[in-house]
């Protein structure tokens, strides 16, 4: 601060500004240069001093200050610019020159020719054409090691720029740039264009993975997904129309979720992988449920036999669900679990039949089907918000002995439950023994040994059978198949088993 006083002075005595009163410029110096052309511009405005003769000069910033307050004519020698104009009715002045100097650090310095106390000052970094050419060469052999000069030397005001001069990832995608050409007006500004698009998409990239990462639930996924600017830079633009096509995203969005990704490519090849195995589950689906009277993944009919479609014959229940034509053998267990408040409806006119169902959603159709008491909300799990809906009917559930978690601390809130979870849950509900007969499904050795006698007992009851005789113990269940075994089950103990 004391070295810019003495400059102020110095230039004042050299200028002989030998009047003193307050103006100077009310906003910061603005200064400008055209590598190409040599040419400088320095602007500022001066509120109070409106109409008035305003002055600029520059000095190296190395100037020795003493040596120029005791010798003017060294004062005169180092100051490598020097003028003055009027500013115009509102305070304006603007200063165009060409700078005769070499590359280095000066102080700009204005103000008002008639107080010379009160100036405004900044910082120059000059650059030569000369040197400029100099480090373009240099950016053209290594741009990841001279970057951040070019970026001063062309003086980029962006701040986006600025901001990822050290960015690595950045200095990679500079590197791989084919053609810089010449040094060139045109060329200079193709090129920081050029940087500034990577600049926002590695911003945005950034940004998207971050999203993902922090996803608390699955079903945030699909926001991200629906954000096209998001959707070009993970590099899945041409899967979206696909991915929302599904009946249901859930296993797309479960491979996502909450995922720490390293980069575009990383993330894109996760998201395809999990898209083709949704919709080879939903193809496969399909054709099972028009050859077995099964509604998803190949697992089979659940509440009939395989080539038997019992109709539905209850009048009493009118189901508004437009969706169930293609799961006849499951229409008299949905409408008797409708009718009782046990299970509902995606929307008012859509049951979904073809959808998985959650732990926690299963969790509570057996809560609500037992009669279970609802209150408390705390578990021993760590993916159980005690404020989440499902809590109360995971704690209740958990309280009568009929469910139990991954682990001490882990229920799997957000997993899709299997038909072999679904059939130890009823069997510990129905209190089935392990029945005597042999397991006659053809993948038995694929059932875990936890639910085997569950599977057994229930498939000798005629709760559960498989299809073509597989069980698929580790296919997903349906909404359809999950009320198929319900109300079976049901039925089967009113019956007496």
């Amino acid at each position: 601060m004391k070295k810019l006083k003495q400059l102020v002075l110095v230039v004042a005595i050299v200028s002989l500004m030998l009047v003193s009163f307050g103006a100077q410029a009310s906003g910061e110096i603005d200064i400008t240069e055209d590598i190409f052309t040599g040419t400088v511009t320095v602007q500022a405005n001066f509120e109070n001093c409106k109409s008035e003769p305003v002055s600029v000069q520059i000095v190296p910033l190395d100037t020795d200050i003493d040596d120029m307050a005791e010798d003017h004519s060294y004062a005169l020698t180092e100051m490598v610019y020097f003028n003055q104009t009027n500013s115009d009715s509102s305070g304006n002045v603007i200063f165009t020159f060409p700078l005769k100097a070499d590359t280095g650090k000066y102080i700009v310095r204005m103000h008002s020719m008639t107080n010379p106390d009160s100036a405004s000052e900044k910082l120059f970094v000059y650059t030569s054409y000369t040197d400029a050419l100099e480090f373009w060469n240099g950016v053209i052999d290594s741009p990841a090691q001279n970057l951040t000069a070019l970026i001063d030397i062309l003086n980029i005001d962006d701040e986006l720029i600025d901001g990822m001069k050290d960015d690595s990832d950045l200095h990679a995608l500079i590197e791989s740039y084919e053609d810089i050409g010449e040094f060139t007006k045109e060329n200079a500004d193709k090129l920081f264009m050029q940087i500034r698009k990577d600049c926002e998409e590695l911003t945005l990239l950034r940004e998207a993975l971050s999203e993902i990462r922090l996803c608390e639930n699955v079903s945030q996924v699909s926001t991200i997904i629906k954000n096209e600017s998001y959707a070009e830079v993970l590099g899945i633009s041409d899967y979206v129309e696909r991915y929302f096509s599904l009946k249901t995203t859930r296993i797309v969005d479960k491979a996502l979720a909450g995922k720490e990704f390293e980069d575009a490519k990383d993330f894109s090849d996760i998201f395809v992988e999990a898209l083709k195995k949704a919709e080879d589950d939903e193809e496969e689906n399909e054709k099972g449920g028009s050859s077995s009277s099964s509604s998803k993944g190949g697992s089979g009919s659940l509440g009939t036999s395989v080539n038997v479609a019992p109709v539905y014959t209850n009048p009493e229940v009118v189901l508004p669900f437009n969706d169930l034509t293609s799961v006849p053998w499951a229409n008299e267990a949905v409408a008797s679990l409708y009718s009782k408040g046990i299970i509902n409806g995606k929307s008012e006119t859509a049951f979904a039949p073809g959808d998985y169902i959650l732990r926690e959603e299963f969790v509570k159709m057996i809560a609500v089907y037992l009669g279970l008491e609802i209150s408390d909300t705390e578990t021993s799990f760590d993916d159980v918000d005690k404020n989440a809906w499902y809590a109360p009917y995971v704690a209740a559930s958990v309280k009568s002995g009929f469910i139990s978690g991954y682990s001490d601390s882990s229920f799997g809130t957000g997993d899709y439950i299997t038909r072999q979870d679904v059939a130890v849950i009823l069997s510990r509900i129905a209190k089935l023994p392990s029945d005597a007969a042999a397991i006659t499904f053809t993948d038995d050795g694929e059932i875990a040994s936890y639910a085997k006698d569950a599977v057994k007992a229930l498939a000798s009851k005629g709760v559960i059978n498989g299809s073509n005789g597989a069980f698929m113990p580790n296919s997903y269940s349906t909404r359809a198949e999950t009320a198929v075994m319900i109300y079976r089950l049901d039925k089967s103990i009113k019956e007496g088993m």
